[in-house]
């Protein structure tokens, strides 16, 4: 009949450590010798060390991290309204006056202005960082594609906030792609990457802006181009 144990002392947990070769034989050597395995030989081990320093339980483990991405912080004054209860906001309570030169006594920082589509390319950038030479220069000939000085402005104007880089925005730079003289494959290519730095701006952290990357830079087709060969024989009456 298998002993019976209570759930508190059955062992459970799966430790792997590393020794060197000598260390692992006088571990052995010493199970062996005490006539227990190598498990019994660690417990008796750390129970013997905690007695010495007079430890008679570990203190509770901290909660582990949930996996993910951190919550957002919310800004102060929404944090303050979603705590408190509904009615009047009671003002603190006025304290000392700062110090000069304290912390306090420090002009607040200028609040920084929106996002601009300049920033959104910086930041993709810098996370494309890890990509090989030749994807990393595709990336920076569509970016100085899109904000190249040309006929009737840049296509994506660097200081365009991205608040308003909306589907009929992307819409009107898709079509100056399209009626603009390049290859097919050049077209799609400078396409595709605008389409991942909007992808990149929809999942970030900061202000998102309102658009469908997938439906809004779909890719061109050879027939919505105009590049469609036509049959032979299309267009001509029957004979």
């Amino acid at each position: 009949m298998a002993n019976w144990r209570k759930p508190s002392d059955r062992a459970s947990e799966t430790v792997t450590f590393r020794l060197r070769p000598d260390e692992r034989h006088l571990l052995e050597h010493l199970a062996e010798i005490g006539g227990t395995g190598i498990s019994d030989l660690l417990r008796f081990l750390i129970r013997s060390r905690a007695e010495e320093l007079g430890i008679e339980g570990a203190p509770e483990p901290r909660p582990r991290r949930r996996p993910g991405r951190p919550p957002r912080a919310r800004p102060r004054g929404e944090a303050d309204l979603a705590g408190s209860p509904a009615g009047p906001a009671s003002s603190p309570e006025p304290g000392p006056p700062a110090e000069p030169g304290s912390e306090a006594s420090r002009p607040a920082p200028e609040r920084r202005g929106a996002v601009s589509f300049a920033d959104l390319v910086n930041q993709f950038i810098e996370h494309f960082g890890d990509r090989g030479e030749g994807t990393r220069r595709e990336l920076a000939e569509t970016v100085d594609f899109l904000t190249a000085p040309r006929e009737g402005g840049p296509i994506l104007p660097r200081e365009t906030p991205l608040d308003e880089l909306d589907s009929h925005c992307l819409a009107a730079a898709r079509r100056r792609i399209a009626d603009l003289d390049l290859r097919f494959s050049r077209k799609n290519l400078y396409l595709t990457y605008l389409r991942m730095m909007m992808h990149f701006a929809v999942k970030g952290e900061g202000p998102a802006p309102a658009v469908n990357p997938v439906l809004d830079l779909e890719p061109f087709t050879m027939r919505e181009l105009g590049s469609w060969p036509t049959p032979r024989g299309a267009g001509e009456g029957d004979r």
